[in-house]
């Protein structure tokens, strides 16, 4: 292929940085997902979200949320990270992490010493510290979640009006041959 006319006027790119995005609130999509299992046997999510606007636009973030550790502790933060991952894209209810693709959330991002085996003397990786919501119309074909019901609240004089509780239910024929009848549920006992 012919290239040289492409080329004509073009500048070279800068080298690109694979240093730890800065700390700070970026907008991201989740652009990949896989199911894996660590050499420990443990189940996990790797999450690759791209910044998709500032910057640091098609910048990678990585994240593993290992949801099936050994230690409940450790499934346990990462199943609370992915419900609210799902939640700031606007699906709490998601059945598969493909829903979760492609829409715009905010992701906090901070930076920790690195804890690979491979890596320099004193570097710095990224984390992942928070998924925001932002505000974006519903996804087509999914409603907003409802809202949860008002608690409902009675009055003394609707209270006064209601009837009585009822009766409790007949003990068993084999309690009251033995002359043991179950005590009455709390709710049926009346108070003097």
């Amino acid at each position: 292929m012919q290239i040289g006319h492409l080329l004509a006027g073009v500048n070279p790119s800068a080298p690109r940085s694979f240093e730890p995005l800065p700390p700070g609130i970026y907008t991201v999509i989740v652009s990949d997902d896989a199911a894996k299992t660590s050499k420990y046997g443990d189940t996990y999510i790797s999450m690759e979200y791209t910044v998709i606007d500032g910057e640091f636009n098609n910048r990678r973030i990585w994240e593993n949320m290992n949801i099936g550790h050994n230690k409940s502790d450790v499934a346990g933060r990462a199943l609370a990270d992915l419900k609210a991952l799902a939640c700031a894209v606007g699906i709490p209810d998601a059945e598969t992490t493909g829903e979760l693709k492609d829409i715009p959330f905010q992701l906090k991002v901070g930076q920790r010493k690195s804890s690979r085996d491979d890596a320099a003397p004193g570097a710095m990786e990224q984390t992942v510290q928070g998924y925001i919501a932002m505000d974006i119309p519903a996804r087509p074909g999914r409603l907003p979640a409802a809202p949860a019901p008002a608690p409902i609240r009675r009055t003394a004089a609707a209270a006064q009006t209601e009837a009585p509780a009822p009766a409790p239910a007949p003990a068993p024929a084999r309690a009251r041959a033995a002359g043991t009848a179950p005590a009455a549920p709390p709710w049926a006992v009346k108070r003097a």
